[in-house]
């Protein structure tokens, strides 16, 4: 049985994770997923951060901060602390998109930057 809130979207977002505003900390990662309530991040996550804050940047600015809920050997799972207004309309556009498309759309106009906490 579907416990999840808010319908998850496939993606293969690049991402850049960084320990608080220290840019030397800088590592890849992927968004593999992306909801209206949280996001999974496939990459290696580093002891002592409980929460990440997102900002995609395009043609406007979408930001989330949440909690860390959920941590596997492969990645890490993201609760947002409420639904921002503009991830919500980015989560509601990727619907009625096929994969490919969504991540299409995606890769050419957002650029996701991840700060860990």
């Amino acid at each position: 049985m579907e416990r999840r809130l808010h319908t998850r979207y496939a993606l293969s977002l690049p991402v850049t994770l960084t320990r608080g505003v220290a840019t030397s900390s800088a590592r890849p990662a992927e968004m593999i997923n992306l909801s209206a309530g949280g996001c999974y991040f496939q990459g290696e996550l580093e002891g002592g951060v409980g929460r990440a804050t997102l900002w995609f940047k395009g043609q406007g600015t979408a930001f989330a901060s949440g909690r860390i809920v959920r941590q596997t050997g492969e990645g890490f799972a993201v609760a947002f602390d409420s639904t921002d207004a503009e991830i919500a309309r980015l989560a509601s556009c990727l619907d009625v998109l096929s994969l490919r498309a969504r991540n299409d759309f995606i890769a050419g106009l957002l650029r996701a930057e991840v700060v860990l906490t």
